[in-house]
């Protein structure tokens, strides 16, 4: 059998960030940043700004998956993001 976790999981075409990203941040790791907030269901545009939207996703995500709140995506988050 396959393994369904890995058929389920939507495709996301940016890089994953190599570097902290927080408020103010742009380019193609915001909107992979953006692209996997809307994979676990936060209702935010992919627009490669880390804008106040963003930033109150990236915090509730932090919160409901037991890491520091602190708005700052760094290995920590990012490796939540993708499981």
């Amino acid at each position: 059998l396959e393994d369904e976790s890995k058929a389920t999981r939507p495709t996301n075409p940016y890089p994953v960030p190599d570097k902290p990203l927080r408020r103010g941040s742009r380019g193609v790791t915001v909107r992979w940043l953006q692209r996997e907030l809307v994979n676990h269901g936060y209702d935010i545009l992919v627009d490669g700004s880390f804008g106040p939207l963003t930033g109150a996703a990236v915090r509730d995500f932090q919160l409901q998956n037991d890491l520091v709140v602190d708005e700052i995506v760094c290995k920590k988050t990012v490796a939540a993001l993708l499981k």
